[in-house]
């Protein structure tokens, strides 16, 4: 269950006012589908079975590197 702020029921906050997206994925559901995937992964599925393409573009992109227009 993605977490959204445009949805009828956005997450709540904490008491500072901060929205914690870490109590959802450290909930004991996620933490068991997760637990089970890393048992399934390997290099042959490593693309159906997670977001490597995405992981690998945000990191490249937080250190400035493969945004598009910059050489």
């Amino acid at each position: 269950m993605p977490l959204s702020l445009f949805t009828a029921n956005p997450p709540g906050s904490d008491e500072m006012g901060r929205i914690r997206f870490d109590d959802w994925v450290m909930s004991q559901d996620v933490q068991k589908e997760v637990a089970k995937l890393w048992r399934m992964v390997d290099s042959d599925n490593l693309k159906e079975l997670t977001e490597i393409k995405g992981l690998r573009e945000e990191f490249l992109r937080h250190h400035n590197f493969g945004i598009p227009g910059i050489d």
